[in-house]
């Protein structure tokens, strides 16, 4: 799945969403894949896993973080 897929899919994943949160979660997540750069492209997809699954916590008002660094490695982080 290349990162404009991904987009497409959670963009219409989130069309119940508040248009507000909706827009802001997906400002969120295209920064992100701005600021990580072409090269960390895959490994973004990968972290993130699925559309589905960033939408899921997206639509509840939280952000799902990817490679987020912990004592023992890498995972995932969720604020709200």
């Amino acid at each position: 799945m290349s990162r404009e897929e991904f987009m497409r899919q959670l963009e219409r994943l989130l069309k119940d969403v508040a248009e507000e949160e909706r827009k802001e979660a997906l400002s969120y997540y295209q920064s992100y894949f701005e600021d990580a750069g072409v090269e960390n492209e895959a490994r973004i997809l990968r972290e993130l896993e699925s559309p589905e699954k960033v939408a899921l916590f997206a639509g509840s008002g939280a952000w799902l973080l990817p490679a987020c660094r912990f004592p023992d490695g890498y995972g995932m982080l969720l604020l709200k």
